[in-house]
């Protein structure tokens, strides 16, 4: 994208024009369209890099009182050292896609009415709770690693669009109840202190899992119910035996259990494994690995 950054001495102020022209209603549609819509691309552009050197504070009132803002669909507000939120964010009713990566955020409050999101990222900050999720019925990704939170909202499972959940490097303990979140992909509680997984996660249709450097000892039941599950981390945990719901996993590719006390890989396996990381585990062996993968990594 070329695009110069606030041509023409900067943003029009309010008090420099009370009634805008024209232009400069033209110049305010562009900042929004060209800086906070349809052009941030997080995965690959460095596009928000430019956001940052923009304040949704410094927006005059006028944007907001012509609607300006009712066709802002995307906003990115990383790294601004936010510590609250700004109060017009809860204007954008129309936002689908909302980034505060990196900023010093201990809540969302004011979120709450932005019910169009679809990907709401607040990783990097010190947020100790989220808001109902109800609220965020439309949502499909969830990216809330490095933060303080010590436990989920428990009407998490009313996301049944959410495809992926990103909670790794946090104070989590458990899960609330997954049963409904039927659109649920991929899920990473890396980096967190889970003793146990739910019962219910064997009801979704995971994808990816990855839950390591928790304190795993033992998986439930349902788990070899992940009928698509292809990628599975549980490294550096504390299981002494290799896991018995791997065995029914028909779609596992990639497995990784480096890191725990496991001594012995059974023979049995699932049927299109290929790639088995075990390395840092007690006592442990080769001659106990399958003959048919394809990788081994110990």
């Amino acid at each position: 994208m070329s695009v110069q950054l606030f041509p023409c001495g900067g943003i029009p102020s309010s008090s420099r024009d009370p009634k805008p022209s024209f232009d400069a209603i033209e110049y305010a549609r562009f900042i929004l369209f060209k800086f906070l819509c349809l052009q941030i691309d997080p995965e690959g552009s460095r596009d928000e890099d430019l956001l940052q050197k923009f304040q949704m504070l410094d927006l005059p009132k006028w944007i907001f009182e012509n609607r300006l803002h009712e066709s802002v669909t995307m906003l990115g507000l990383a790294h601004q050292e936010l510590t609250v939120l700004p109060t017009e964010i809860r204007l954008l009713q129309n936002l689908t896609k909302l980034h505060l990566v990196g900023n010093r955020l201990q809540s969302l409050k004011g979120l709450e009415e932005l019910h169009e999101l679809r990907e709401l990222n607040i990783s990097n900050n010190q947020i100790e709770y989220l808001p109902k999720m109800s609220n965020f019925f439309k949502l499909e990704k969830l990216y809330a690693y490095n933060n303080q939170l010590t436990q989920l909202p428990s009407d998490l499972n009313q996301c049944r669009f959410l495809q992926v959940l990103q909670v790794e490097s946090n104070q989590l303990k458990s899960l609330p109840s997954l049963t409904g979140l039927e659109s649920l992909k991929s899920l990473t509680i890396r980096d967190n202190h889970f003793l146990i997984l739910p019962d219910d996660i064997g009801n979704l249709p995971l994808e990816t899992f990855i839950a390591s450097k928790n304190s795993l000892t033992i998986l439930p039941r349902s788990f070899g119910s992940l009928s698509k599950l292809w990628k599975l981390d549980l490294s550096d945990n504390c299981f002494t035996d290799f896991p018995e719901g791997i065995y029914s996993l028909p779609q596992l590719q990639i497995f990784d259990c480096s890191g725990n006390h496991i001594s012995q890989i059974p023979r049995q396996r699932p049927p299109l494994l290929h790639e088995l990381i075990a390395h840092n585990n007690q006592n442990f062996t080769f001659d106990c690995y399958p003959r048919t993968i394809e990788h081994i990594k110990g």
